[in-house]
């Protein structure tokens, strides 16, 4: 049960409700819930992926945030852990998996 994350979980809902697959950002300080609320939608779908980026930490490259994300696509799919040279062939290859 989420207290004060009815206006969240309605916006979820109706992105889970149209029936097509959505990417969603969801951005705030630390240890306030977001997780727990996106893994609370993620139990309706057949299919869910949940992609974690890596903390803010001086010399952090879009290299890292790349690889890491490949990590975690291929800990959720069948795809091995590519290398990505850009956001946008990363996203475009998620969008073939997600049906």
């Amino acid at each position: 049960m989420f207290i004060g994350r009815e206006e969240e979980l309605n916006k979820l809902e109706n992105l889970f409700q149209k029936g097509r697959a959505s990417l969603v950002v969801c951005m705030g300080r630390r240890r306030i819930g977001k997780s727990a609320l996106i893994q609370q939608i993620g139990k309706k779908a057949d299919v869910f992926l949940e992609f974690q980026g890596l903390p803010p930490r001086p010399g952090l490259r879009r290299e890292d945030q790349l690889k890491s994300f490949a990590e975690q696509l291929a800990s959720q799919t069948r795809l091995p852990a590519l290398p990505f040279a850009s956001w946008a062939q990363a996203l475009g290859l998620l969008g073939t998996v997600i049906k």
